[in-house]
């Protein structure tokens, strides 16, 4: 096969116009300014390499669902088709550190696919001072905000608040819910029945509003547009609707769309 061609070298900024002539084996190349531009243009007319950058499926994370991966160096051109095939298969599980391996060989390549961004692990398990507990300890996210596999029909969904139980000298409490910050109560819902069981919402104003779910019945200490303050006892934490164990489903909504609400946790 013949060749007589011209390209713009990328090795560099100084972008040399480069000429190649001849058979692959025997290759005159012309106008580089470095031996790297000679190099790139011969690999560009036997066996051009790129750079694949894609996503692949995030297993684990509470602040993703996708994560950014390329190839560690350039593949066949070529092989590009089967490499983005193998990588919609692939998956990789939180904690992840840019450059880690996420597959050996991509595609027969001999190249390695690497993860282009950190994933850290989920707050799961994580410990914080909040003022919607009334006992002394910290809140334990048992389940945070985000994707997750439900806790009782097993099928992955979006999580719109935060679960946690008031973990104090070592052991797990129930314990009073107490209101996030001064508002009016939005809802009051004292029957044990739907997802959300014995229930308040909050608002707050300004579009923000505030809900508490799972109380235990009989214990609700507000109505329907009452006011209340930071700190006032709402109920008691309990296990009423679709639950697993006693525990707080706190979720934060702002203008009816829900938020992170570990921010608003945070003493």
């Amino acid at each position: 096969m013949s060749i007589d061609t011209t390209m713009t070298c990328i090795v560099c900024p100084m972008g040399c116009t480069i000429s190649v002539t001849g058979e692959p084996g025997s290759l005159a190349i012309s106008g580089n300014a470095c031996p790297r531009g000679a190099k790139y243009a011969a690999q560009e007319v036997t066996c051009p390499l790129r750079t694949v950058t894609s996503t692949v499926r995030l297993i684990g994370s509470d602040e993703a669902v996708l994560l950014p991966v390329r190839t560690a160096a350039g593949v066949p051109k070529a092989s590009i088709s089967k490499c983005l095939a193998e990588i919609r298969k692939a998956e990789a599980k939180v904690p992840v550190a840019i450059g880690d391996v996420i597959l050996t060989d991509l595609a027969g390549t001999g190249v390695a696919l690497v993860a282009a961004a950190d994933a850290p692990a989920p707050r799961e398990g994580r410990r914080l001072r909040t003022r919607v507990l009334l006992g002394k300890g910290e809140f334990l996210v048992t389940s945070p905000y985000g994707e997750r596999i439900h806790p009782v029909t097993g099928e992955r969904r979006f999580h719109a608040g935060v679960d946690g139980v008031l973990y104090a000298g070592g052991q797990l409490l129930e314990t009073g819910i107490c209101a996030w910050g001064d508002g009016t109560v939005a809802e009051a819902h004292a029957a044990d029945d739907g997802p959300a069981g014995v229930f308040v919402a909050i608002d707050h104003g300004g579009g923000l509003v505030t809900k508490y779910f799972h109380l235990e019945p009989g214990t609700l200490r507000v109505g329907v547009g009452d006011r209340v303050a930071k700190g006032q006892l709402l109920g008691w934490m309990g296990t009423s609707g679709r639950s697993t164990g006693e525990h707080l489903h706190f979720q934060v909504e702002r203008d009816g769309q829900p938020v992170d609400p570990l921010p608003f946790l945070e003493d």
